[in-house]
Formats: structure tokens, sequence, C-alpha cells
């Protein structure tokens, strides 16, 4: 049913489907879009020698070339010293310059205001807002979605190098 309805030039362009596909193009991809494109890409944070945090590029559409990014510093003694922003900063570097995206994007909670500021002081707009979007001990909360475009304006603290006292472990993993 997919590949008729896929094929379809009328449902096609409502669907994001650039191109059609023979039943065996569709079951090549299938099998090889994960070992060529994985959906998910990690990083480590370090700092003094050892992991502080993770970031990753989530939600990888090649295609449309979009991802969603995400920060965490585990180590609290690490929280609020620039180490969430300069892991964005090499997230949107690798991303736009390796992986070729136009767009990244975040889904935050709207009261997590430690990466709101992360997110405005490295020049990301707020799009949008989802309503009670998700469900987190015992109540619903909402989630703003912030993005950023390749080629957007900068903050005036963004270098051009890469970012001084973070260490990104390159040999990333994939996950589904």
């Amino acid at each position: 049913f997919f590949l008729k309805w896929h094929n379809d030039p009328e449902i096609r362009k409502n669907i994001g489907g650039l191109i059609p596909f023979s039943e065996a193009e569709f079951k090549e991809a299938c099998e090889m879009k994960e070992r060529v494109n994985p959906p998910n890409i990690w990083f480590s944070i370090c700092a003094d020698g050892n992991v502080v945090g993770i970031a990753g590029i989530h939600q990888i559409k090649y295609m449309q070339r979009n991802a969603e990014v995400s920060i965490l510093i585990g180590e609290n003694i690490y929280r609020n010293k620039g180490f969430a922003s300069d892991a964005l900063k090499v997230l949107e570097k690798y991303s736009f310059y390796t992986l070729q995206m136009h767009r990244l994007y975040a889904n935050v909670f709207s009261d997590n205001s430690p990466i709101i500021q992360v997110l405005a002081k490295c020049g990301w707009e707020r799009e949008g807002l989802l309503r009670d979007a998700a469900f987190w001990n015992g109540k619903f909360r909402n989630v703003y979605i912030y993005s950023k475009i390749n080629g957007s304006p900068v903050s005036d603290s963004e270098s051009s190098e890469c970012p001084v006292g973070i260490i990104v472990d390159l040999s990333t993993s994939s996950t589904s």
C-alpha cells in the first residue's frame, strides 16, 4: 500500500516524498537507511579528562535536511560554565557543515530556563508553543520549539573557532 500511495504525485507532494520508488528501491532504502544515515548521533562532552555531559543530533532527516538537538550537562559542577553553549556550537557546526543540515530544532520544556538562555545566547529563535505536549511527574507540561537555520545571523558571543574547554568525542554511535 505504501508504495502505491508514495508514488502518487498528489500524495507525494503533501508528505514530502521527493521521488517515486520501485519495490526493490524501497526495500533497499529501508535496509540501508540506518547503516548509511544513522537517525541519531551522540557526542561526549568532556572536561578535565572526564565525561561531564552528552549532546546529540536526533531525528535526522537527511532528505529534508533537518534534525533535533539535545544537550545534557550531567555533572552539576560543570553547569552554568558555558559547556552547554560550547556543545551547541559544536552541534551546529557538525550538523550544518558535515551533515549538510539546513535547519536544527530543539523541543524544550517551557520552564527549563537554563537551556532557554543557552539557545537565546546562541542565536536560536522560539518558533512556537506545544501546549500540554509532555506528561511528566503526573502533570502536563508545555514545550517550546526553538530552531536555527543554517546561515542565520549569529549572536555576538559566537566565534568561528571551535570552543575552548570542550572535547567532543567524534567516535559516534547511532541508536534507534
